[in-house]
Order: C-alpha cells, then sequence, then structure tokens
C-alpha cells in the first residue's frame, strides 16, 4: 500500500510544473559603463552596470553580477566588453556568462572536489593505522 502512494505520489509531482516556462535568453555583448563593488562579512560582489542593444534594436542599461575573486575583485573595467544573456520577453533580466558557468557548474565542482579530498584523507588514515 505503502509503495502504491509513493509511486502515485511521485508520478503526479512529476508531470505538475510549479513554475512557468524557461525564458528564452538570447546571447550579446554589453558595454560596461560602471563597476560598484559590496562587501558584507565575508562575502563581496561585484556589480556591473551595462549597456547593450538588444535583436529589436532597444538600447537596454541594467546591471549585471560578475565573476569575482576574493582580496583580488573583478578583472574587468569601465570600457570593458563582456558577453552577456538577456531574456527576449524582459531584456532587463541579464546573466553575465561567466556567472553562468558557476551557478551551473559550481556544485559539481564542489562535490567532486569534496569526494577527492575525503578519499585523500581516507587513503591517508588507512595507510597510518595499517
Amino acid at each position: 500500500m505503502k509503495a502504491i502512494l509513493f509511486i502515485t505520489l511521485s508520478i503526479i509531482s512529476f508531470f505538475s510544473y510549479s513554475q512557468e516556462e524557461t525564458p528564452n535568453f538570447v546571447d550579446t555583448e554589453a558595454k560596461i559603463t560602471e563597476l560598484s563593488s559590496q562587501a558584507s562579512g565575508r562575502r563581496s560582489t561585484t556589480t556591473a552596470t551595462v549597456n547593450f542593444t538588444t535583436n529589436t534594436g532597444k538600447n537596454i542599461t541594467s546591471k549585471v553580477r560578475l565573476l569575482h575573486i576574493p582580496f583580488l575583485g573583478s578583472f574587468k573595467e569601465v570600457g570593458d566588453s563582456i558577453a552577456i544573456k538577456y531574456d527576449t520577453n524582459n531584456p532587463y533580466i541579464v546573466k553575465s556568462k561567466s556567472d553562468s558557468f558557476i551557478n551551473t557548474y559550481g556544485i559539481y565542482i564542489l562535490i567532486v572536489l569534496g569526494v577527492f579530498i575525503s578519499l585523500n584523507r581516507y587513503r591517508k588514515n588507512k595507510k597510518s593505522v595499517s
């Protein structure tokens, strides 16, 4: 009985959608007009104000978070061009392509790194016990 209930709920949750369709993002180049850095506690971020032109010819000014290395900051400067993605339905929604890489693959990189460190420590402990 529990198995049937579990399978039924699994099928229902698989076919029900809680969010709308994902937006269509278009790649383009943007020019940085302003950089701002914010720090709170141990966290720090760099945000850039960028100007770009959509496929329809509309000029847009928006903000995008840049890849940021603690203590070094961002390697971008005012006047640099960066690759961005914007939503075709709302072009004010902008993502940095480098930020997208971290958001997409960052957790996998951390998992692999954690497994590697754990296996290395396990091997060292096993050698010291033997």
